[in-house]
């Protein structure tokens, strides 16, 4: 169950990366079944449900189905269905993509269960999606201080005169039938909410250390189990060296850029970008997308798994990248990096254009990197300033999801950014949105392992040290000015024990040559 804020349907392609990623660690897309819930309103008014409906349809991002639930209650907040959309139903975009939809009551409980059934069935034998339009009403306001008779007073006015409540209609019908007693009801009813008042109580006493979020008792903070078992909190994380071998770091550039006999490759990234790159490897210095590449071999060779997402990452909206290859007589894709690792059985890697898509996509990846910390996820947008069409994922998930849910993610994304002749349009990445979104370096917040103070000449040595890291920051923004920075970066995303978002305004003339001590790292 994912975390969700209150910007609708934009869990829709988180719960869609987060699901590939498991089928993926799991080889399997069988073991994992996603179900979204959506609500009637948003389901037909969210430009991001069409976004995430074409994301599921792409072969790269697939993944043979999902269980879509329109929970319907006819309303959204107070506006009537007719000033909601123009067609009669809320799941007329599933007509886009020819997917079934299943009208239901949902007052009828066990058709409900035999559509839910159906569903599963129909998902596991065809790989595709479904759609249940689950037809209720709501019987309070949109939430505890919203009176609906404002503006449905004839609906509301027969719902609390008449309306008998789904639980307690499938009751009567039980005890109709003999299959239960009259005050079984009742003691079901107890029990259930006996345990939500109990489980809620609890959720207030959650502590804020590492040590309470590794114990089982702590209710509601269980943030480092399982695969992130080995992460800890940033605020008791550490730092480690990034620098390798320069020989090692030589192969690693010789393997991006490994060609087989019988490919026939452009002549034009022939010369200038495998030739190039051999070229500066042998006089010891790169570029920037050399120093990229070394750092995906790198962290594949030691066990990561490296995904690069995004319009045209392939190639490079730039022409930069070039780490699929086409074959000019078949067409045929060639990834050096991804055949190395798998013929070396290193981790994963993946280079996928993506949908002409930011929200989505940013979901997307975004929930890729929540469901493992060995994941290494990029997206990049085709200009800096794309990442405007993302926005709500940026500032609900991205910038605040340890705060607000103890969700760490080291989600990077890469912004191209510069005028570069080109005028204003795409020139810039907007920084000062993101410096807007960081939080403060963390001097005034308050932990329960140590008194808060507000004069930093009291903190005492190990306290400084971890303000002088900034590792509390919500996220990192850089403006790396030599490949060597970038190569640098790009690693520590993986080799700290904590995750950490990374927003790079990186270059566009990233070809030009750069003389740089990556082959000698001393960082």
């Amino acid at each position: 169950m994912l975390n969700n804020p209150s910007h609708l349907e934009a869990a829709n392609s988180v719960s869609l990366g987060k699901t590939r990623a498991k089928q993926e660690d799991y080889n399997s897309f069988d073991r994992v079944l996603n179900v979204q819930l959506h609500g009637d309103a948003a389901h037909s008014g969210q430009g991001v449900v069409y976004e995430s409906l074409t994301i599921g349809k792409v072969p790269k991002y697939d993944i043979q189905g999902t269980i879509h639930m329109v929970v319907n209650n006819q309303i959204g907040y107070t506006t009537t269905p007719i000033d909601g959309r123009t067609s009669k139903y809320c799941t007329e975009v599933a007509k886009a993509f020819e997917i079934p939809v299943i009208h239901v009551n949902s007052d009828d409980v066990e058709t409900v269960h035999k559509i839910c059934l159906l569903s599963a069935e129909y998902r596991k034998e065809f790989h595709k999606d479904i759609m249940i339009d689950l037809i209720g009403y709501r019987r309070y306001g949109h939430n505890e201080v919203d009176e609906p008779e404002f503006t449905q007073p004839l609906m509301y006015n027969k719902i609390r005169k008449a309306q008998i409540t789904g639980p307690k209609l499938y009751h009567d019908k039980l005890v109709n039938e003999k299959l239960t007693k009259a005050e079984d009801y009742e003691k079901i009813r107890k029990r259930v909410w006996d345990f939500l008042e109990k489980e809620h109580k609890e959720s207030q006493s959650l502590k804020r250390s590492m040590e309470a979020y590794k114990d089982n008792n702590n209710k509601g903070a269980k943030a480092f189990t399982d695969k992130w078992r080995d992460m800890v909190l940033s605020i008791y994380g550490t730092q480690q060296k990034t620098g390798l071998n320069p020989n090692l770091l030589k192969e690693y550039g010789k393997t991006s850029v490994f060609l087989p006999e019988d490919f026939t490759v452009h002549p034009r990234i022939g010369k200038y970008h495998i030739q190039e790159r051999l070229s500066q490897i042998d006089q010891g210095s790169v570029d920037w997308p050399t120093a990229e590449a070394m750092s995906f071999a790198s962290l594949l060779d030691e066990g990561y798994n490296v995904r690069i997402s995004g319009q045209d990452v392939e190639r490079g909206t730039f022409s930069q990248r070039h780490c699929v290859l086409i074959d000019q007589k078949t067409e045929k894709e060639w990834c050096p990096i991804k055949d190395w690792a798998e013929r070396m059985n290193k981790g994963r890697f993946q280079a996928f254009n993506s949908p002409l898509s930011e929200y989505g996509v940013m979901g997307y990846e975004y929930g890729y990197s929540i469901e493992n910390p060995h994941n290494f996820v990029i997206w990049e947008a085709q200009f800096g300033d794309f990442f405007n069409g993302a926005q709500i994922i940026i500032d609900t998930f991205i910038t605040g999801s340890e705060e607000k849910w103890l969700k760490q993610n080291g989600l990077v994304l890469l912004l191209p950014h510069g005028f570069d002749g080109a005028g204003p349009e795409h020139s810039t990445c907007r920084m000062e949105r993101f410096l807007q979104l960081a939080n403060s370096d963390g001097s005034n917040r308050e932990f329960e392992h140590k008194e808060f103070i507000k004069d930093r000449k009291e903190l005492k040595v190990e306290e400084k040290a971890f303000y002088e890291n900034h590792n509390d920051a919500n996220f990192s923004l850089v403006v790396p000015t030599t490949p060597a920075n970038f190569f640098h970066v790009l690693r520590r995303q993986m080799k700290r024990n904590f995750r950490k978002p990374l927003i790079v305004a990186s270059a566009k003339t990233c070809k030009i040559f750069i003389f740089c001590n990556i082959l000698f790292p001393g960082f």
